[in-house]
């Protein structure tokens, strides 16, 4: 969250909205935040632009508004017809030997196949940009990051909510006052033992490098299970076999600010292809696109996708290459001022997947065998969804199953 001090506004970074599922925003109701507010749009002018070279990309244009409806409506009818093998979690998806094929296909073939392709430049817009070369992954993984909630929302099927205050933070901060001081905040894991019979014991070090040792029957994980985050935790062969195996792509978002960017307009960054392929997106790393934010009149909202090997510096350094071209192109008038960042969101890794052979192979059930071991569960997008609405509706799957016999 960040607070504009021109305008006082608060700004959503990253997250903007709580997706509709199910019931499960009876937890906003239940932590006193009203769900009744609606987003504000400025409205903007697309430019689209190759970020590469900074060029407009002439010609293009996004498609028309009925065969984008028209193919949101399919995609969405394709994606309720196997939501139960993934949302809220994996727990119901299908043996190796039953997996349908169209899950396993490249999205790209996927959306041959089915015709849907005016629907991919708002799927890109809107989630699955995070995907990185989206279009190969297996289509299970793009429905997981741009599925039934958001099909649903983006053709007015479910709501997409914010409290009256426009700010999601709201939540989190009546949780926080929830949960008083049961909570280590800017604290490290930094070692722990975990016991099938007697239990876990976790140390942590906070503020002023203190540790504190916590011992309980069952430990839960909501963190994405990395090799660097689960270092501290010990992992066994099977545990370690399955996380070794997820791959990741780098996502980032956050606020800049630059006077020589045109108020009230969003840079799109296109591929220069013929204008009517909606299939042939930009590769990490890539900064997808900056769009004004209103109120103040330099302040503009991105999104970026790195590799593995990038880093903030690195983010940062291709977003000011990126603005250096569009200035130098003449796409953006003037170069007065410098690049900043009033807020930059390094989500790290993210959008865990599989690789085909991996998913025939039995990972996702070898995955979701290791709830409970060790005295040990977890949930996140990597056993859940990235949407906030299904995690809290996987939770109140998971939480009985965590619980049972204490």
């Amino acid at each position: 969250m960040y607070h504009d001090p021109d305008s006082g506004n608060p700004i959503n970074v990253g997250v903007q909205t709580w997706l509709e599922y199910k019931n499960t925003l009876d937890f906003v109701t239940r932590m006193g935040v009203s769900s009744n507010g609606s987003m504000q749009f400025t409205p903007l002018t697309t430019k689209y632009v190759d970020f590469q070279s900074g060029k407009p990309v002439e010609g293009y244009a996004a498609p028309e508004n009925s065969d984008r409806v028209s193919a949101l409506h399919k995609y969405l009818e394709l994606c309720e017809k196997y939501e139960d093998y993934l949302l809220p979690s994996f727990d119901q998806f299908p043996a190796p030997d039953a997996i349908p094929e169209d899950l396993l296909m490249p999205f790209g073939q996927f959306v041959e196949k089915y015709g849907i392709a005016a629907a991919v430049p708002q799927m890109w817009q809107a989630t699955v940009q995070g995907l990185g070369d989206f279009l190969e992954i297996p289509t299970m993984y793009t429905m997981q990051a741009m599925g039934v909630p958001m099909a649903r929302a983006l053709l007015g099927k479910a709501r997409a909510v914010v409290p009256p205050s426009g700010a999601l933070y709201e939540l989190y901060g009546r949780i926080a006052d929830f949960l008083g001081d049961d909570v280590f905040y800017s604290s490290t894991v930094v070692s722990a033992t975990r016991d099938g019979e007697h239990g876990v014991s976790v140390v942590v070090r906070g503020s002023g490098n203190l540790s504190t040792e916590i011992q309980a029957k069952r430990l839960l994980i909501a963190i994405e299970p990395t090799a660097e985050n689960m270092s501290p935790f010990l992992l066994d062969d099977a545990e370690t076999d399955v996380f070794d195996r997820f791959g990741y792509f780098t996502v980032y978002a956050g606020i800049l600010r630059h006077p020589s960017l045109e108020p009230s307009t969003s840079y799109s960054n296109v591929v220069p292809v013929t204008p009517t392929n909606y299939t042939i997106f930009p590769s990490p790393p890539q900064l997808g696109r900056m769009d004004y934010l209103g109120g103040t009149k330099d302040l503009f909202s991105f999104t970026a996708v790195g590799t593995e090997k990038d880093t903030p510096d690195t983010m940062k350094a291709l977003i000011r290459g990126a603005i250096d071209k569009l200035i130098a192109t003449g796409v953006v008038k003037g170069s007065s001022g410098e690049l900043t960042f009033p807020a930059f969101a390094d989500h790290g890794k993210m959008h865990s997947w599989f690789s085909v052979d991996d998913v025939r192979g039995g990972y996702v059930q070898k995955q979701m065998a290791l709830q409970g071991r060790k005295s040990t569960w977890y949930t996140g997008a990597a056993f859940g969804s990235p949407y906030s609405t299904a995690l809290w509706a996987y939770n109140d799957e998971l939480l009985p199953k965590l619980i049972k016999g204490i």
